[in-house]
């Protein structure tokens, strides 16, 4: 991550974030990830989670992909 002037938490089953500015790239194994309002790339992958973006502006950048394995995108 550049910068965070939001925050970040994270605990046992959920990583979650707002106010992040990339690129970020986040891989876990069964943690959900949430972020809002984030900016530039992100890279995410979960193996047995969910991924739940909102974006600090529409429409995405084409710059951003998610990766689930048994989760939701």
């Amino acid at each position: 991550m550049q910068a965070v002037p939001g925050r970040i938490s994270m605990d046992l089953s959920q990583f979650s974030g707002s106010n992040i500015v990339g690129p970020v790239r986040l891989m876990t194994g069964s943690r959900d990830i949430k972020l809002d309002h984030s900016t530039q790339s992100l890279e995410l992958e979960t193996q047995r989670g969910d991924i739940e973006l909102t974006p600090a502006h529409s429409p995405l950048p084409s710059s951003r992909r998610a990766r689930e394995s048994d989760g939701s995108t």
